[in-house]
């Protein structure tokens, strides 16, 4: 607390402490899907959008016009997507990595690629398989 020189309480102004907000990808997407215009594109990832809607089997080939071209600025893709795609939740999980407990298995018995053992796999029986497991248990002289 301050006094000025007539005796008067000086009161101080609160101070505000300017938090700026992290802006992720996603926040663009969502406003895409919600026809909401963003007040900056500052954060905006063409990759990242373009990824997400290359994830929806609705708006991959809106995805693949914009990845044929790559000297499009971040205001041309988000307003091609923004004027370009109908009002609609495109929210969606994203595909994963194929994980099986087989797979390296077979990858080392036959000795082919990780996309053919997938192959392999969905041919193989669950005898075939369990036998190519011990086998690669017991590969480096396992019990």
């Amino acid at each position: 607390m301050e006094i000025n020189l007539f005796g008067e309480i000086i009161d101080k102004p609160e101070e505000y402490e300017l938090v700026q907000q992290d802006i992720n990808p996603f926040v663009f997407l969502k406003s895409i899907s919600n026809k909401t215009k963003p007040e900056s594109l500052n954060g905006f990832n063409k990759y990242l959008t373009n990824l997400a809607m290359s994830q929806r089997s609705d708006t991959i080939l809106y995805a693949n016009e914009v990845n044929k071209d790559i000297n499009i600025s971040d205001q041309m893709c988000f307003d091609f997507y923004f004027y370009g795609l109908p009002k609609k939740n495109y929210w969606s999980k994203w595909a994963k990595n194929y994980k099986s407990e087989y797979n390296e298995c077979i990858q080392e018995y036959f000795e082919v690629s990780g996309r053919v053992a997938r192959h392999y796999e969905k041919l193989l029986k669950n005898e075939d398989k369990k036998l190519i497991l011990d086998w690669f248990q017991k590969r480096k002289g396992g019990k």
